[in-house]
């Protein structure tokens, strides 16, 4: 049976956002200044389907990330979110061959 004290346990004990960060305010929409005179920046990646990747192009889009990666030195913190969103609409295009064509709407409709 499921336990909801223990599973509420971790969301009580959590604290406030201002005691993890203490935010200043907003430079710009990407940028935020803390109180103790940090500055913070948010980027956004999209990402790749890489299930569906050949080894040797995602060990080419794994090398490309390091490099990007290596351009902050021990001076700079980098967190990381992976959000997953499952039933994202899958890219088609039309096709001249109808049996091609077929296949393809036949898939998307799965």
């Amino acid at each position: 049976m499921l336990n909801l004290k223990k599973v509420l346990k971790s969301y009580s004990e959590t604290g406030s956002l201002n005691e993890q960060v203490n935010l200043y305010g907003f430079v710009d929409p990407h940028a935020f200044l803390t109180k103790s005179g940090d500055v913070g920046v948010i980027l956004q990646v999209h990402g790749v389907d890489y299930e569906c990747l050949d080894p040797h192009f995602l060990d080419t889009l794994t090398k490309r990330l390091e490099s990007a990666l290596k351009l902050f030195d021990e001076n700079f913190r980098i967190y990381q979110y992976l959000f997953k969103r499952n039933n994202e609409p899958i890219p088609y295009k039309k096709y001249a061959n109808p049996i091609v064509n077929t296949a393809i709407e036949n898939r998307i409709r799965h």
